[in-house]
């Protein structure tokens, strides 16, 4: 199991304090608009999958530039994608999952709603490119510097498989964007898991999950109004748990709760703690 996966990632806080105090903007990636430009060649599958080996993994890296990088002074952009690619397997899994990772890095490329049809990161990468040629061609000398990173983590717990994607996006505003992901997959059948594939007693998880929210935001703030945290509506679970070898992770990225310079909020409940609450082990369902 990656050590890193599942402990605070430097990256992401680093990146946060430092931005901590800087003015609201919205949350995440954007959308679309690229074209030709120079590009790594065009993604590929794994060669050639064996059904007889166990699931496994490298890293793939993809990298995009345009303009003039090498002048501190000049509007340039950098793509940097770095994430897991899945091999062997039982099989259709590793698609599976390799699907999914494709797919989240091409909504990540995203600037703008579009009717074309993108299918690969290469096209993702070249509209964006495209977006920061328009950009850079109408605002002359005022364009800015735009850089978009994601890097990608895996972990296992038993049958249970957790791709983390952490996303640095700046196209020039008034901070950058940090997003980081969690997704819960069957490492056996590669089918993407949700709550409702764990949850036993939703009312109790909502309860626990609620205590040690506010838990882990008084050890951080000193206290915090709750009509604050979660813009006057009652408590809700975030959008992104990780399964892991400690317990269930929670995490809730900048706005999706509190203002922005309070910052992400994650916090771990054991196994023992979520006994008759959370199923997790697909054996025992």
């Amino acid at each position: 199991m990656s050590a890193s996966l599942f402990q605070p990632t430097q990256f992401y806080y680093t990146m946060n304090n430092t931005l901590r105090f800087l003015p609201l903007v919205l949350i995440l990636l954007v959308s679309l608009s690229c074209k030709n430009q120079k590009s790594t060649p065009e993604e590929t599958p794994p060669s050639s999958n064996d059904s007889t080996k166990p699931l496994s993994f490298t890293t793939e890296t993809k990298k995009w530039a345009d303009g003039d990088c090498d002048k501190g002074d000049h509007a340039c952009l950098t793509i940097e994608l770095n994430y897991p690619l899945a091999k062997d397997g039982k099989i259709g899994v590793a698609e599976k999952i390799n699907d999914h990772i494709r797919d989240y890095l091409i909504v990540s490329l995203e600037m703008e709603d579009s009717e074309e049809d993108i299918t690969s990161l290469d096209q993702a990468a070249q509209r964006y490119i495209k977006s920061f040629q328009e950009e850079k061609e109408s605002m002359g000398d005022m364009a800015h510097r735009w850089a978009i990173e994601i890097d990608g983590k895996h972990a296992t717990y038993k049958n249970i498989l957790v791709i983390r994607l952490l996303s640095y996006t700046n196209t020039g505003g008034a901070h950058p964007n940090v997003y980081q992901s969690f997704t819960n997959f069957d490492i056996d059948s590669g089918e993407e898991l949700y709550y409702e594939d764990f949850v036993i007693d939703s009312l109790a998880l909502l309860k626990i999950a609620e205590e040690r929210f506010y838990t882990s935001r008084n050890e951080m703030d000193g206290g915090i109004e709750k009509d604050d945290a979660f813009w006057g509506k009652p408590f809700y679970l975030p959008e992104n748990f990780a399964v892991t070898n400690k317990g269930v992770k929670f995490f809730y990225n900048n706005y999706e709760v509190l203002a922005y310079v309070f910052g992400p909020t994650e916090f771990t409940i054991s196994y023992a703690d979520l006994k008759g609450i959370m199923r997790l082990d697909k054996d025992s369902k």
